[in-house]
């Protein structure tokens, strides 16, 4: 009697457990922020407030309703520049042409001071659309590419983009190699580096740059009290949390707005990172 007693109690705390993780885990959206503080913050760039958005997998629990809310929750912040690190998309979802138009709208209502950019994650590839689509935002694709960025400076900051590379074989040199080309003949001001997958920042030349952006991990989408993430996705088992001091170069990594693979959240609400840059 005793053994089937501690087993409906096993069962009903399981199910609170997975009820918990699915609606109120995976709400409400938090915003963390962060200084970000560097000598080569010029006076130009001093208060930059920069919003970083990540695995929004369109579709699983983030669909019309909760995409619009995020906008509103960003759109009040007033960026300066908006950043999407990967995984619009999700590999499970196949969005039909009425759902791609919708999602083309509400990106479209994001708005920044300075211009929104957006790199692939590993689940955006598996999608023949995803380019077609990201052409219809305001949002710039810096997949493998860079993006120059004036203000109020002859001097521009430099935001780089690295598209997913877990499913890709070209190397992380010859993806960077354009910037590097560039770089040697012109100055910038500071160099941002966004990348889907952190793990990837170990192949880096990080001389090159002066912070890393990332997401993919979701910082383990599960995680217990005292252990931390149960689960965590290739290429991002060494880096995966909030925060990295690789020597004494910044790698920020951005938990994401969405789920993978199951629809559950355990001590790890969704969220944004902003940024404000500060030389002091």
């Amino acid at each position: 009697m005793k053994v089937k007693k501690t087993i409906i109690i096993l069962v009903i705390i399981i199910i609170i457990i997975l009820v918990y993780a699915r609606f109120i885990g995976t709400k409400p959206l938090r915003v963390n922020e962060f200084k970000i503080v560097s000598p080569k913050i010029t006076e130009n760039l001093y208060g930059l407030k920069i919003i970083h958005l990540t695995d929004i997998h369109y579709g699983r629990i983030v669909k019309e309703k909760e995409l619009e809310e995020i906008v509103s929750k960003v759109n009040k912040l007033n960026p300066d520049m908006i950043i999407i690190t990967g995984d619009l998309l999700d590999r499970d979802r196949t969005l039909n042409s009425e759902q791609r138009e919708q999602l083309v709208t509400i990106l479209n209502k994001f708005k920044s001071n300075l211009g929104n950019y957006i790199i692939s994650g590993n689940h955006d590839l598996v999608h023949p659309y995803y380019y077609d689509l990201v052409k219809k935002t305001n949002f710039k694709n810096i997949d493998d590419s860079f993006e120059l960025i004036y203000h109020q400076s002859s001097v521009p900051l430099a935001i780089v983009g690295l598209s997913s590379n877990i499913l890709n074989t070209t190397s992380i040199e010859d993806k960077l190699n354009d910037f590097l080309v560039f770089k040697e003949e012109n100055e910038t001001s500071y160099n941002i580096l966004l990348l889907h997958e952190p793990d990837f920042i170990d192949q880096v030349n990080l001389s090159n740059f002066d912070i890393a952006f990332a997401g993919h991990s979701h910082y383990g989408q599960v995680r217990l009290p005292l252990i931390g993430p149960l689960i965590l996705p290739p290429k991002a088992q060494k880096y995966h949390d909030q925060f990295y001091l690789i020597g004494d170069f910044p790698l920020y990594i951005s938990g994401g707005v969405g789920t993978s693979t199951v629809d559950f959240r355990l001590f790890n609400h969704p969220s944004i990172n902003l940024y404000r840059l500060t030389s002091k």
